[in-house]
């Protein structure tokens, strides 16, 4: 089992090799914000 010291260690090693994952991390998922204001509540 690898491990390492820090996140950015672990991501730029599955960035480049998949060793075990599905796939190779590819790039981040975009942020979604979420207007808390704009809820709408259903009763």
């Amino acid at each position: 089992m690898k491990t390492f010291k820090t996140l950015n260690e672990f991501v730029d090693y599955y960035s480049k090799n998949s060793d075990g994952l599905c796939v190779m991390l590819g790039k981040p998922c975009p942020k979604v914000r979420v207007n808390m204001c704009a809820r709408i509540f259903i009763s």
